[in-house]
């Protein structure tokens, strides 16, 4: 069940000079066996592409990440570094689950992980950054977190004129690059879906970068924007609910037990999959990947085990795609049983 954890600020007024200049820093536990520590060693002084300041093109425009036991620390101990892009929206959704299925482990913020989003909350004299628990959906809770919150807590402002932008904790994103997503997303908004990065499929089951316009799966990486109004009533969070029933102990080779699995992981093409059976177009913006810093991803969490292209299940992003592919008629088949639940619904009050 979706809980909301929002770390309010003290009610004691503080003023930006009484507030220690540098954020506080976390313990390091979890970064055993990583690079993390040299973050700031090996991230660009300044990035490739010149980057001017831009304003919001909307006021409401909320950045969704996810994160996991062994990267919470070093995604809370460097949002410094990504406050550049932060700025830039109205809220930042951190969600985060109680419990991971996947690595069979539990998390809980500590009080320096409170200290860290505190300090932050009070140099914008509000909570912008939230933090929400939630049922560990894998990588899809990110979309799944700030549906769940914005559903739940904000009210009297048209739909569309929500923008949601889901990102990685792993990647940081210059203000131009959620600036382009959220200008290209503004002057077409109906049945379509924006990201930086996208590809099709072909032959033999590789793959072809797209440049520009349409694609078949757009990557969750690179960021993607959407408006509430096109999440709302979309069948995909109900689908996403039978990843409760995953079994993930090793010695289950349950078919369709595997692919779920398969689905849990494969969150880009999951989400591409059920918007394109909306008749949404999936469109890839050109010339704004050069807003994106990759070193971070290269050069510590990026490819640690937990990172999906990682996976010991699938061994890569694209086998777990190419699981779902070769499966497809279990993802149809479960597509019409929702349709029928749903039409069900429908009649059931009418013969009543």
């Amino acid at each position: 069940m979706f809980q909301l954890n929002t770390i309010k600020n003290n009610n004691n007024k503080h003023s930006l000079s009484k507030i220690n200049l540098m954020p506080p820093k976390v313990d390091t536990t979890y970064y055993k066996n990583t690079q993390a520590q040299s973050f700031r060693l090996n991230l660009p002084v300044q990035p490739v592409q010149p980057v001017q300041p831009v304003q919001p093109l909307i006021k409401n425009i909320y950045l969704s990440i996810s994160t996991t036991p062994s990267r919470i620390s070093f995604l809370l101990n460097n949002l410094s570094h990504f406050e550049m892009y932060h700025s830039y929206a109205h809220k930042i959704i951190i969600n985060i689950c109680s419990k991971y299925k996947r690595f069979n482990s539990n998390l809980k913020l500590s009080n320096n992980h409170i200290k860290i989003i505190d300090f932050y909350n009070l140099k914008y004299s509000e909570d912008k950054y939230i933090v929400t628990y939630n049922t560990d959906n894998g990588p899809i809770t990110k979309l799944t977190g700030v549906y769940n919150y914005i559903e739940e807590f904000i009210f009297n402002i048209n739909l569309n004129n929500i923008f949601i932008i889901i990102i990685d904790d792993d990647t940081k994103y210059y203000n131009n690059c959620l600036y382009e997503l959220v200008k290209y997303k503004l002057s077409d908004p109906n049945k379509n879906i924006y990201s930086n990065c996208g590809f099709n499929i072909v032959k033999n089951n590789t793959y072809i970068q797209v440049k520009k316009n349409r694609c078949q799966i757009i990557e969750g990486f690179s960021g993607i924007c959407f408006s509430m109004n096109d999440l709302n009533n979309n069948i995909l969070f109900t689908f996403i609910k039978y990843y409760n029933v995953i079994d993930w102990s090793k010695n289950n080779n349950n078919e369709l037990n595997i692919f779920l699995k398969a689905c849990f992981l494969g969150d880009d093409y999951i989400i591409s999959y059920f918007f394109k059976k909306q008749n949404y177009n999936l469109i890839r913006v050109p010339n704004i990947y050069k807003y994106m810093d990759k070193s971070i991803k290269q050069n510590t969490i990026g490819f640690n085990s937990d990172a999906l292209h990682k996976n010991n299940i699938f061994n890569s992003n694209m086998n777990s795609y190419k699981y779902i592919m070769d499966n497809s008629y279990y993802l149809n088949t479960f597509i019409n049983l929702i349709q029928l639940c749903k039409n069900i619904k429908k009649v059931i009050p009418i013969i009543n």
